[in-house]
């Protein structure tokens, strides 16, 4: 089962017990609410300030489990959550200061291309309507230009225009 791979992943990274906090603690910051388990409901992503990854699976008003995901240094910041292999299950998007990209997708931890340091994730979204999730980048001088993806691969991108700084990108519902 995926989320018991998680779990046990969590552990071999040093993550603590595969048993989180029934509350999160005050340094715990919520960062994305996707599927986990490829189930019908929403997961809430938690990220403590150790780093840790634990999701919390919830059915209507009540959490139903969570899972330890994984542990990432300060140095790397979640740039998305979205499903960018098609499972039906959420993956999470990462860069880290120095501009490195990693996708964790399932247990697998994947180096990506670096767009270089003027390009930041503007948001993500079914762009070519493959059922997977693609990334819009936005460049400090206003280029905006979509990578299109399959799971962690990119299998195209391009420019597809320019927008001024007075203008923002309303995020999708379902990417960022």
């Amino acid at each position: 089962m995926r989320l018991a791979a998680f779990a046990f992943l969590a552990l071999l990274m040093g993550c603590g017990s595969s048993q989180p906090s029934q509350t999160p603690a005050a340094h715990t910051q919520r960062i994305a609410a996707r599927s986990f388990s490829g189930a019908p409901t929403t997961d809430i992503l938690f990220r403590n300030a150790n780093g840790a990854l634990v999701a919390w699976s919830v059915q209507g008003a009540h959490k139903t489990g969570d899972t330890n995901l994984g542990t990432a240094d300060a140095s790397w910041t979640v740039q998305a959550v979205a499903d960018f292999d098609g499972d039906g299950r959420a993956d999470v998007l990462w860069r880290n200061r120095d501009g490195a990209l990693s996708m964790w997708i399932g247990d697998h931890r994947t180096a990506i291309s670096n767009p270089g340091a003027a390009w930041s994730v503007a948001d993500v979204g079914d762009y070519d309507g493959d059922g997977k999730a693609d990334i819009l980048w936005r460049n400090a001088n206003g280029q905006l230009s979509i990578w299109t993806m399959n799971g962690a691969t990119g299998v195209s991108n391009g420019i597809i225009g320019s927008v001024g700084p007075e203008w923002t990108i309303v995020p999708s519902c379902c990417g960022r």
